[in-house]
């Protein structure tokens, strides 16, 4: 873990931004080793609850596939007109990869997918040197598509499979239509144990001189975190807010 200014959010702030640095579920980071280490491999979906760390792991992915460049990234919200109405979606890229939420377009999200992937296929690479053959589009939240939106995603994961690979997260791989789950690797992303947990609260309270806050209270944080990190590491910032 690295720390940055002090008005991050902690979750931000201490978000693991190299392999390693993952603080938990090691035999999955020897699997993003694997994976990086082939010239190719095929599109992913990194499943599991809410707070477990699957976007801090396809982060992770991204490193290990093209350095730190992949953290230097830019977001814009951009905007797609669909018959009479513009509809607003938000990008973050680097040179390496694009990463959006399709599903924040509620059920304008099959127009993001076809117009996103497609542009981003047809385009040039921005960084000859360090590109593989295809490009990386990351894809957050894919649970919440509605099936229109899955149906075009499983055509377009077809179509561009040559020139794209698709990254993708979810809650739940029960509400992924079987087609894109059949044409991807699906990798669990299991909770953090609660003594996972306390190891990264408490190496967060010795970095930001936390003394007022007890071990009493970093276990009542850790009981009612439910194994979710990000609303541990939410709660030990308000804990810090509240006591101090």
């Amino acid at each position: 873990m690295e720390s940055g200014n002090d008005e991050k959010l902690w979750m931000d702030k201490y978000q693991p931004k190299k392999i390693e640095d993952l603080d938990y579920n090691h035999q999955i980071t020897n699997i993003l080793k694997t994976i990086a280490q082939k010239e190719d491999f095929p599109h992913l979906i990194f499943y599991g609850a809410e707070g477990a760390g699957k976007k801090t792991r396809i982060r992770a992915l991204l490193s290990l596939l093209y350095g730190q460049g992949v953290n230097k990234t830019n977001s814009e919200i951009r905007e797609l007109k669909v018959n009479s109405t513009n509809v607003e979606y938000l990008i973050t890229s680097s040179n390496y990869h694009l990463e959006l939420t399709p599903s924040d377009a509620d059920h304008h999200d099959r127009v993001i997918i076809q117009k996103v992937i497609k542009e981003s296929a047809s385009t040039a690479q921005i960084d000859t040197k360090n590109q593989r053959n295809f490009k990386i589009i990351v894809l957050q939240e894919i649970d919440n598509l509605t099936k229109e939106a899955q149906a075009a995603l499983r055509r377009t994961m077809e179509k561009y499979m040559k020139s794209c690979r698709l990254i993708m997260s979810c809650n739940s791989l029960t509400k992924i239509i079987p087609p894109i789950r059949s044409r991807c690797l699906s990798i669990r992303v299991p909770c953090p144990t609660n003594n996972d947990i306390k190891t990264i609260l408490n190496n967060i309270k010795i970095t930001e001189k936390l003394s007022n806050i007890s071990d009493k209270q970093i276990d009542s944080i850790i009981q009612s975190s439910d194994r979710n990190i990000r609303r541990a590491i939410n709660s030990l910032q308000l804990s810090k807010i509240l006591f101090i």
